[in-house]
């Protein structure tokens, strides 16, 4: 499963587990670049899981067509690593320290080490690029808890700075909580925007409203607090036309199905406007049923996860969560405009956790399988259509063009 439960077991497991090197190759030590650096190639990251402990392989790939991933030429680092790609150069953290390297990557695909950067000097800070949001070529924004993000410049590979954020008490007994940046925070006419909402310790229980906080990237200031009326806002999005939707995570599920709470709503903060509204519930859209990770498609629509619970009995299951983690989540597209919504038939049963990505022009969405052993790569043909492009090991988070 890789609900949120699941998620933060898996990387305090990987944290724990013994590395003898920060990375790794079956091709030995990483090669001199070429002469040929403008050769297109593109980077896909998965976390791979065994009894023995958790694993991260970084692959560079000369295209993102059908084929076979040759992981003897993988790099693989050790622990819950996570890898993102800026300006051209591959960004790695490390799985079991506050540690972020950047590589540049070479004609031949492999990685060249050309700066490293610690935060090990704020405490017990998770330097992966979940807590993290580059808002440009100079600038990026390390969260620190829900206290402060850590500003640093991932040219230089230097700390800058700090952004104090809100304090957000606790309330009903719930815990405040940042929105995961890789995959919630969005940056619309030079604003970022950061979703907080509260959550109990295992995420079966949320607070029926989230905040929005809103920072100036330019000067490094927060600039408004927005109330969003909906629960456990972890997904941002924005469409074509410039609105902003924020929506829930997997975990978001268990509360209205299993504890019985109302349906999850997802918020809606239109172009030109300071205010969010409850855009429309899962249930509306997908024939009653709950779902999760709200993104905007490139055609205008949008792509969520939809849980078929009719697949299962979660009143009835010693362990909902278990149901929840398995390959009963189907793709569904949403036309916002018509209010029409269907399944993407041509997107197998999966677990829900998708990510997505344009890469030139096109969005292709990343779906995983049951317990994360492995994922298949979509390239998602006018948001309705998906192609199987190729298959990765483990739960692929990240797929991003260098150059």
């Amino acid at each position: 499963m890789i609900t949120h439960h699941a998620w933060r077991a898996a990387r305090s497991a990987a944290w724990l587990a013994a590395a003898s090197a920060m990375f790794s190759c079956s091709d030995g030590e990483a090669g001199a670049p070429g002469d040929d650096t403008t050769a297109a190639k593109y980077a896909v990251s998965s976390a791979v899981f065994s009894p023995e402990g958790t694993t991260t392989t970084v692959s560079i790939l000369d295209s993102v067509a059908a084929q076979e991933i040759d992981y003897d030429r993988a790099w693989v680092f050790p622990g819950w690593a996570d890898m993102w790609v800026h300006e051209g150069d591959v960004f790695v953290s490390d799985g079991e320290s506050p540690v972020i390297t950047k590589f540049e990557v070479a004609a031949d695909g492999s990685l060249v080490e050309v700066g490293r950067l610690s935060f090990a000097a704020y405490g017990e800070i998770d330097a992966a690029f979940w807590s993290n949001t580059f808002v440009s070529p100079t600038k990026s924004y390390m969260i620190n808890g829900t206290a402060e993000y850590v500003i640093w410049n991932p040219s230089t590979m230097t700390i800058t700075g700090s952004l104090a954020l809100p304090t957000l008490e606790d309330r009903m007994g719930l815990r405040v909580r940042a929105g995961t940046m890789d995959r919630s925070n969005v940056i619309r006419d030079g604003l970022l925007y950061q979703p907080m909402y509260w959550s109990d310790e295992d995420y079966t229980q949320f607070a029926p409203d989230s905040r929005i906080v809103v920072i100036d990237i330019a000067s490094d200031q927060v600039v408004r607090v927005i109330e969003a009326p909906c629960a456990g806002l972890d997904v941002g999005t924005q469409d074509a036309a410039g609105d902003l939707y924020f929506s829930t995570w997997t975990s978001g599920v268990y509360s209205p199905l299993v504890l019985g709470t109302e349906p999850n709503c997802v918020a809606r903060i239109r172009a030109g406007e300071t205010t969010a509204t409850a855009a429309f519930t899962y249930a509306s859209v997908a024939e009653g049923r709950e779902g999760a990770a709200v993104r905007a498609s490139s055609d205008g629509r949008l792509v969520f996860s939809a849980f078929h619970d009719e697949r299962v009995d979660l009143a009835g299951a010693a362990d909902p969560w278990e149901l929840i983690g398995q390959d009963n989540w189907r793709l569904w597209v949403y036309d916002p405009a018509t209010g029409a919504a269907s399944v993407i038939d041509s997107i197998d049963w999966n677990s829900g956790a998708t990510y997505m990505f344009e890469l030139d022009g096109r969005t292709d969405v990343l779906v995983p399988a049951a317990d994360a052993a492995s994922s298949r790569v979509y390239a998602l043909d006018g948001g309705v259509n998906g192609t199987p492009l190729f298959d990765t090991r483990g739960w692929a988070m990240r797929l991003f063009k260098v150059r």
